[in-house]
């Protein structure tokens, strides 16, 4: 039986990672639209934001309202097109960072 892992073509992790996220995110773009729930954004938002602030990158914070569903979905990439995202950098669990999976942005 064959399995396959369909992932990102890029997946970094270790202590500290975290503060590294503006140099990758330097090659999707140059705005992000940073979403996640109250706890995550709570534990790494400001850690995220300084890192892309390092490397030049904007950012636009929303909180995701906990139900991934197409009306959420869609309300994020409103926002992040409105915004002038380019990239959606999704914090915390299965559900919450599922939106950042889903839908392109353009």
């Amino acid at each position: 039986m064959s399995r396959i892992l369909i992932a990102p073509s890029r997946y970094v992790q270790g202590q500290g990672a975290i503060n590294e996220i503006g140099l990758h995110a330097a090659r999707l773009g140059a705005k992000a639209l940073l979403t996640g729930g109250k706890r995550a954004l709570a534990a790494c938002a400001e850690s995220i934001q300084a890192s892309l602030k390092e490397k030049n990158l904007g950012c636009y914070q929303e909180h995701f309202n906990g139900e991934c569903s197409d009306n959420e979905i869609n309300r994020l990439v409103d926002i992040a097109r409105r915004e002038g995202a380019d990239f959606i950098i999704a914090t915390g669990a299965a559900r919450s960072s599922t939106p950042g999976k889903r839908q392109p942005i353009s």
